[in-house]
């Protein structure tokens, strides 16, 4: 389904009854604001500005991966690394994630509300669901 979110708005070559141009917009999948019909997914333009970027996500999740522990290395290897919310989005971002950290890298089922959904389910029952959440402090993922 298609959403008109970002319309782009191209005038035409000829005007309408009312002398003024005519224009089109374009709708672009909420799903897929990188691609559609408008916009394309591949743009190296797009692609060299995000490198950078990309760059220190991989960083980042091999400094992290360097410091959990070996059963959750395990857990990884077996169900891989779910990227979630709008950046999961990023044409290509799946494939160069799992190419440079030789993990499966998949995207979550309608990544742009999974973490408000996942967040609604925590708070419906802290009580018990307080168990599975972790604090920032370092070493609090360790149980007591």
């Amino acid at each position: 389904m298609l959403t008109p979110i970002f319309p782009t708005v191209l005038p035409t070559s000829s005007a309408g009854s009312s002398g003024v141009p005519r224009t089109s917009s374009t709708a672009r999948s909420a799903a897929t604001p990188l691609a559609g019909p408008g916009l394309p997914g591949d743009r190296p333009e797009l692609r060299e500005a995000l490198n950078p970027s990309v760059s220190i996500i991989i960083d980042t999740i091999r400094d992290a991966l360097d410091e959990v522990p070996p059963e959750v290395i395990a857990d990884l290897m077996d169900t891989g690394i779910c990227l979630a919310g709008g950046g999961a989005l990023l044409q290509g971002l799946a494939d160069r994630l799992a190419d440079e950290l030789n993990l499966r890298v998949w995207q979550a089922e309608d990544p742009l509300t999974c973490v408000v959904r996942g967040t609604g389910v925590i708070l419906s029952d802290f009580d018990v669901m307080r168990g599975y959440l972790v604090s920032l402090e370092r070493g609090s993922t360790r149980h007591r």
